[in-house]
């Protein structure tokens, strides 16, 4: 779970690889660039409703 400010930044701390995530719940959709690495590696991402 990250929220849409998170996209686009790089630290040096790593949660997990790639692989491991199935899901990328936010509350914004990411750029294009980003959707499709998401996509291209078989995730999907999941929306919060701000209510």
């Amino acid at each position: 779970m990250a929220d849409s400010s998170k996209f686009g930044i790089s630290t040096l701390m790593t949660y997990c690889p790639l692989p491991d995530i199935h899901y990328v719940i936010t509350d914004r959709m990411p750029d294009q660039e980003f959707l499709q690495v998401i996509e291209d590696n078989g995730h999907a991402v999941i929306l919060c409703d701000e209510e």
